[in-house]
């Protein structure tokens, strides 16, 4: 079969009966790095101008989307700015990967709009992103900032639901005559406001004001006896902490992973079910070991497996290193982290690098977010696809950056409900529809870069720089996915002690 006649007849029937317009992907949206503007990224010299001309090419250029660029590695002094609209593009992105400053002495300070260093005005569809540092330097200001006030008139149809209020002074403040110093203030009594508030909650509203500190148990795996060197393995730490974690009561259970460290961690299963709604907050780094002699064996291929865990938050600003050069010429191919039977997870936040071979494997894991994250391997690597997703169904990928070299998205088979929105991919390939693909069933593409989609056949198509359905039927497999044995971490544990 010539899958060029196929395609042919596809465009035209999209385009003829559906009305959906099938363009060229190498339109791609604008971008606009604030160092080809003249910006020195030093932190010495004030980058304000290099900036502002960038930003005024970003905004008046058209097109679906542009974007510009504050570079990784670099740090930029900035004084007061404003970013103002309309422009001209249906989206515009401020991709934030480096460092901005403010000013480190008041006189170097201009006038600040509105009282804001950095000020955004009426820019519709504006996203701004990415794993940078923006440093107002605010402690010269303390002692002498001016206080913004929040003018005159009311506040109305204001819902407070589902906050746990831990450790703060004042849990909630009604306050009609703020004052900055709270002594000495005029017309203020916060006993009695908070009396009322108090009563106000639990005899009108019934609002249980409780401790908060047993009801949301937080476990760090320093105090489990891991290292963070990133020499010594912690992967027997990070084991018994998840036991507690996952067994641990409550309306929600928190693992941390903290930032400041880096701790080698080699095959690790955290399986549930869990007894509570769980997080797994990442701030510092994890690294697979860096020999093939090293790995224990991985069940199901993945490095980090996560197994029927409801409802899971993987949150934070980590980096997950595969260190996975020493497998793209040795199979087999190991993915980073692999979801099996996770319903609801959300994912947001982390970058992967250097994966063995899929960052992310999405199996049998229905209602899952995927948001904000960044997936890195070089363009040379062989079989590191960023998503790969099997038998999931209304799962969102957002917002996030896929840079491989392979596959942005690879979407199998069993599949229903799929939503793609501001992704960039790139290097690698676009969105891959695998062979056990027979149709396309209520897939979505949005806002997104992608370049192409690559069929089965290998043949590629162009994709879409602007929202899209893709239409057809999607037919299960005769021969569905086996359900692989998974290793229960205490059994883990057993056979490692």
């Amino acid at each position: 079969m010539d899958y060029r006649l196929v395609l042919f007849i596809v465009a035209n029937i999209a385009t003829s009966f559906l009305g959906i317009r099938v363009t060229n992907a190498q339109k791609s949206p604008s971008t606009f790095n604030v160092l080809d503007y003249g910006a020195k990224g030093d932190g010495q010299q004030d980058d304000t101008q290099a900036f502002a001309k960038a930003w005024i090419d970003a905004c008046d250029a058209g097109g679906d989307s542009t974007t510009l660029v504050v570079p990784q590695g670099k740090t930029f002094l900035i004084k007061s700015i404003a970013f103002k609209g309309p422009c001209q593009s249906t989206s515009i992105h401020i991709q934030i990967q480096g460092n901005i400053e403010a000013p480190s002495s008041i006189d170097q300070w201009n006038k600040c709009e509105d009282n804001n260093w950095l000020h955004f005005e009426s820019i519709d569809n504006l996203f701004v992103e990415g794993q940078g540092v923006i440093d107002s330097r605010g402690s010269i200001w303390w002692t002498k900032a001016p206080i913004i006030n929040g003018g005159n008139g009311y506040a109305r149809q204001i819902t407070y639901e589902d906050i746990i209020l831990e450790n703060v002074q004042n849990p909630i403040i009604i306050d009609q005559y703020y004052c900055i110093s709270y002594s000495n203030c005029a017309n203020q009594d916060y006993r009695h406001i908070l009396f009322i508030v108090a009563y106000i909650a639990t005899s009108l509203l019934g609002i249980s004001v409780t401790n908060a500190q047993n009801s949301s148990p937080t476990f760090n795996v320093l105090d489990y006896g891991a290292k963070g060197d990133g020499q010594q393995d912690d992967t027997q730490t990070f084991a018994k902490a998840w036991i507690d974690v996952c067994n641990a009561g409550g309306d929600s259970t928190t693992l941390v992973v903290p930032q400041g460290y880096t701790f080698l961690i080699k095959y690790i299963a955290f399986d549930g079910p869990c007894k509570s709604t769980t997080t797994i907050h990442i701030e510092g780094n994890i690294v697979a070991p860096s020999s093939i002699g090293e790995w224990d064996k991985c069940e199901n291929n993945a490095w980090l497996h996560f197994g029927s865990i409801d409802n899971l938050v993987v949150e934070g600003q980590g980096v997950i290193d595969g260190r996975g050069s020493i497998w793209w010429t040795n199979a087999p191919i190991i993915n980073n982290m692999m979801f099996f039977n996770c319903k609801g997870l959300q994912l947001s936040g982390v970058t992967s690098k250097d994966c063995p071979g899929s960052h992310i494997a999405m199996l049998h894991s229905n209602n899952s977010i995927i948001n904000n994250i960044n997936l890195i391997a070089p363009q040379d690597s062989h079989n590191t696809d960023g998503i790969d997703i099997a038998s999931t169904n209304n799962l969102q990928i957002l917002n996030s950056f896929i840079g491989t070299g392979d596959d942005c998205v690879a979407i199998g088979s069993d599949s229903i409900g799929i939503n793609i929105t501001n992704v960039i991919c790139g290097p690698g390939h676009g969105i891959s529809f695998r062979n056990s693909i027979t149709g396309i069933d209520r897939m979505r593409a949005s806002s997104s870069p992608f370049g192409t989609a690559v069929l089965p056949s290998g043949d590629r198509v162009g994709l879409i720089n602007e929202p899209v359905s893709l239409l057809g039927s999607l037919t299960r497999e005769k021969k569905r996915l086996k359900k692989s044995t998974r290793c229960q971490v205490k059994q883990h544990l057993m056979t490692k002690m």
